[in-house]
């Protein structure tokens, strides 16, 4: 049986922040979803309620009255079944909520130190030349001992550079 392992691709920032804003989106619409759910039941309560006042009027026949009565029932049911799914609905989106907030502060701070090292990493290549050009202006003899370190050092950084983008 062979075994199935994924392997993730390198993603630019832009298409990061991109999937962000849909997760974004998606929990939002949960969110307005499950307030939604939640007016629904308020509906059905209501509704429940207007038909069993319409059924005890008095100029009501038995045979409407009956129905008013009978519809009532069944919105109240409703809305019971209705309570437990936007319990159910608002407990799922916390949870989402929950696991989005940590792995956007997670993203965060990965950004922050995908940002750091590359700072790092562009100071020591900054210093470097300019190491490089004041022992060039001093003499020949040193300028091409301080280029043979530059490229040294370009040569080393380059992978690292490459690897952290």
């Amino acid at each position: 049986m062979a075994s199935t392992q994924s392997v993730q691709a390198v993603a630019e920032r832009a298409d990061i922040h991109k999937s962000c804003r849909a997760l974004e989106a998606i929990v939002n619409l949960l969110d307005d979803y499950s307030e939604a759910a939640r007016a629904i039941v308020i509906l059905h309560k209501k509704l429940a309620k207007a038909l069993r006042d319409a059924a005890t009027v008095k100029p009501t026949g038995e045979i409407p009255g009956n129905a008013f009565t009978s519809c009532a029932s069944v919105f109240e049911v409703l809305s019971d079944v209705d309570a437990k799914f936007s319990k159910y609905v608002d407990k799922e989106c916390d949870v989402i909520n929950g696991e989005v907030k940590k792995w956007f502060k997670k993203l965060t701070k990965e950004e922050k130190a995908h940002d750091e090292r590359i700072a790092s990493v562009n100071a020591r290549i900054k210093q470097a030349g300019q190491l490089y050009e004041k022992k060039a202006k001093r003499g020949a003899i040193d300028a091409t001992e301080e280029h043979n370190r530059y490229i040294n050092l370009l040569n080393t950084l380059g992978p690292e550079i490459s690897q952290t983008k």
